[in-house]
C-alpha cells in the first residue's frame, strides 16, 4: 500500500472528511478541486506551489468571514493527485449520494452506460494502466489494458452494448470532439476534466477510427496521470549518472537562449521527461521565502503550447493548441505557428513547444532561441544524432542548426520494462529457455553473473514487471561534432560522439542496465535495441573481447523503496 493510501485510510479511520466538496459545508467549484481541499479537522490542503493562488486566498477570506481562521500551520501543501484522492475517498455518504445525481455536467443523472464507462476507467487506473483499448467486432467489444508496456485482455461485452459504450465515451464524456461520434472516420477527443479528476487522472486522450470489419471500430484512451504527485528525478526515470550530468549542462546552457530537443517514438516517455526537466528548472529558481514588500520570487516564467497538455508542470503557464478544423492539416500547421508566435508576447524566459512538426515550426523555435529564450521541444527520431539529420531534412538554417550555442542539447529515449526484484530469475537458472542465437549474443555482450530474466509474477508485480525506465542517449554538442556531421554525415558523427566524446549510446546504456539486473536481456535485445547494433552499424564492439566496455556501474536502486507505489512513465 502506498503512503498516500495509508494516509487516506488513516483519515477515514479518524472520521476526517472533505468539507469543500460541491455538496459539503464549504463547497468550491469542481474546477478548483485540483487547487484546494478543506477537511473536517480544518486543515486546508493546497496544491504544491499554490499557497498564494488567488482562489486559495479568496477561500481563506471566505472562511474568515464565517469566523473560521486558517493559520499558516493549518495549510498543508500536497500533490494534485492527493487532492483528487481526498475528494474521491473522504466524502461523506450523503455528499456522495448527492454527487452521483449530478455526475456529468449538464445532466441530471448519469446513464448506466456512463457509469459503466467510469467503472472501466477507474479499474484501469487502479491497475495503473497507461492505455485502454476498445476493439469493436461484429459480435463483441474487446476491452484490453496496456500495463508496463504489455497488453492484457480484460473482458468482452456484447457488440450492441459496446457500440453504446463507445458512443457515450466520445459524445457525452468528452469535451474536445466533433458534435457526434462517427465510427467510420478518425476522430480525436479528450475526456472531460471533471470526469478525469474523479477517476484520479490529469486527463484522458481519446483516439478512434474504423477497422476492416462491419461493424467495426477501435478506440484507445491514453490515461494521463498527474506526473507531479511526486516529481520524479532523472535518476528515477532511469538516466545514467553521466547522462544526468549532461542534462544539467544542457539546462544551464539553454536557459540564456538555446534549443534542447527530446526525441523518441510515440509513447517513449518524452512528455514525462520534459515535465520533470521543466519542473526542476522552475523549482531551482523559485525562492523559499518572501522578499519584504515584494512577495515570493517565482524565478523564471515557463510558457508551454501543447496538443494537448499531457502532464501538469507546477509553476508553468500551460496552453492547449486551439484548432478550428482538425481535419485540415493547413489549419493545424497555422495554429502551431500562431501559438508559438503568441508565446513570445507573454514574456517567457523558457518555452515548451509540444512538437516540431514542419519547417515553419522548426524555424520559429530556433528564432526564439536566438532572441534569448530557452526552448524545449520534441521530435520523432530513433537516436540522438538523428535529431540533426531530421532538422536538416526540415531545412533549418544551417548556421543555426550547427551552432552549439543554439542547439544546446539532444536527448533520445526508449522505455524498457523493469524486472521485479522479488521473483526475477538468475541467468544461469533460466538460460536454457532462451533461443540459442540470442543466448549466445547475450553471453557475448553481458556479464551474466549479474543478469536476470523475467518470471511469471508474484504479489509484488504484474507478470514479473514493476514499471519502466528509460534507455537514453544525451548529447551536449560541440563545434567538432557539428563539423563532423556537416562534412561526413550522421553515421560518422555518431561514431565520433561515442569514440571521441565519450558518448553513451542506447546500446551501451541497455547493456549496463542488463548487467545491473534491472532489465531482461531478451526483452531489451528484442524490443529496445539489438545488443550488437553498434558493432553492425558503427564497428564499435562492446562484447567481452571487443574494444569498448559497457560494464555495470555500482547499481542504483531503481526499484526505490520496495513497497513504494509503482509509477508508469508514459
Amino acid at each position: 500500500m502506498s503512503n498516500m493510501s495509508k494516509l487516506i485510510q488513516a483519515a477515514k479511520k479518524h472520521g476526517i472528511h472533505v468539507l469543500s466538496h460541491e455538496h459539503g459545508q464549504f463547497p468550491v467549484p469542481n474546477k478548483y478541486h485540483d487547487v484546494l481541499c478543506l477537511t473536517s479537522d480544518f486543515m486546508l490542503h493546497v496544491a504544491k506551489g499554490e499557497a498564494l493562488n488567488q482562489h486559495v486566498r479568496e477561500f481563506i477570506d471566505r472562511l474568515h468571514r464565517q469566523n473560521i481562521e486558517i493559520q499558516d500551520k493549518n495549510i498543508n501543501e500536497v500533490s494534485i493527485t492527493f487532492l483528487r484522492e481526498m475528494y474521491r475517498h473522504l466524502v461523506l455518504e450523503s455528499d456522495e449520494s448527492a454527487r452521483k445525481t449530478v455526475l456529468l455536467e449538464g445532466q441530471d443523472s448519469a446513464s448506466d452506460t456512463q457509469r459503466e464507462a467510469l467503472k472501466i476507467i477507474r479499474d484501469a487506473v487502479d491497475k495503473q494502466a497507461s492505455d485502454i483499448h476498445f476493439v469493436l467486432k461484429p459480435t463483441l467489444l474487446e476491452i484490453s489494458y496496456r500495463i508496463h508496456g504489455d497488453i492484457f485482455h480484460i473482458n468482452d461485452k456484447p457488440a450492441e452494448q459496446g457500440q453504446r459504450l463507445l458512443a457515450t465515451i466520445y459524445g457525452a464524456m468528452s469535451d474536445v470532439s466533433s458534435t457526434t461520434y462517427n465510427p467510420s472516420v478518425h476522430q480525436d477527443a479528450r475526456l472531460k476534466t471533471a470526469l478525469a479528476s474523479q477517476c484520479g487522472l490529469f486527463a484522458g486522450r481519446i483516439s478512434s477510427g474504423p477497422t476492416d470489419t462491419d461493424p467495426g471500430s477501435v478506440m484507445v484512451m491514453r490515461l494521463l496521470y498527474d506526473s507531479n504527485k511526486r516529481i520524479q528525478s532523472l535518476d528515477e526515470l532511469g538516466f545514467l549518472p553521466e547522462q544526468q550530468d549532461s542534462i544539467e549542462l544542457m539546462e544551464r546552457r539553454a536557459i540564456a537562449g538555446g534549443v534542447n530537443i527530446l526525441s523518441g517514438a510515440t509513447g517513449s516517455g518524452k512528455s514525462t521527461t520534459a515535465s520533470t526537466l521543466l519542473s526542476g528548472v522552475i523549482a531551482k529558481e523559485r525562492a523559499n521565502e518572501e522578499t519584504q514588500g515584494l512577495g515570493l520570487r517565482t524565478g523564471i516564467k515557463v510558457v508551454t503550447v501543447e496538443d494537448p497538455p499531457e502532464y501538469r508542470i507546477p509553476g508553468a503557464v500551460q496552453t492547449p493548441l486551439v484548432v478550428k478544423d482538425r481535419s485540415d492539416p493547413e489549419d493545424i500547421r497555422q495554429s502551431w505557428l500562431r501559438s508559438i508566435s503568441a508565446m513570445v508576447r507573454r514574456d517567457p524566459d523558457m518555452c515548451l513547444i509540444g512538437e516540431i512538426r514542419d519547417r515553419d515550426s522548426a524555424k520559429a523555435a530556433f528564432d526564439m532561441a536566438t532572441t534569448g529564450h530557452g526552448i524545449y521541444t520534441t521530435l520523432h527520431t530513433t537516436d540522438a544524432v538523428s535529431i540533426m539529420a531530421r532538422l536538416k531534412g526540415l531545412n533549418v538554417d544551417k548556421d543555426l542548426m550547427l551552432d552549439p550555442d543554439i542547439l544546446t542539447g539532444m536527448i533520445n529515449q526508449s522505455l524498457v520494462q523493469k524486472l521485479c526484484p522479488y521473483c526475477r530469475i538468475p541467468w544461469q537458472k533460466g538460460r536454457e529457455r532462451v533461443a540459442r542465437q540470442q543466448r549466445d549474443r547475450i553471453e557475448k555482450y553481458c556479464q551474466t553473473e549479474g543478469v536476470y530474466l523475467r518470471n511469471t509474477g508474484c504479489k509484488h508485480c504484474v507478470h514479473g514487471i514493476v514499471g519502466r525506465i528509460v534507455i537514453a542517449e544525451t548529447i551536449v554538442p560541440n563545434m567538432e561534432l557539428m563539423e563532423v556531421f556537416d562534412k561526413k554525415g550522421k553515421v560518422r558523427a555518431k561514431e565520433f560522439w561515442i569514440r571521441q566524446m565519450g558518448g553513451i549510446s542506447k546500446c551501451q546504456a541497455l547493456i549496463r542496465r542488463i548487467n545491473e539486473g534491472y532489465v531482461d536481456p531478451v526483452q531489451g535485445d528484442s524490443s529496445v535495441i539489438a545488443l550488437d547494433n553498434d558493432f553492425i552499424a558503427l564497428g564499435i564492439d562492446y562484447s567481452k573481447t571487443g574494444d569498448f566496455d559497457a560494464p555495470a556501474i555500482h547499481p542504483q536502486n531503481y526499484w526505490g523503496q520496495s513497497e513504494r507505489q509503482i509509477k508508469l512513465v508514459s
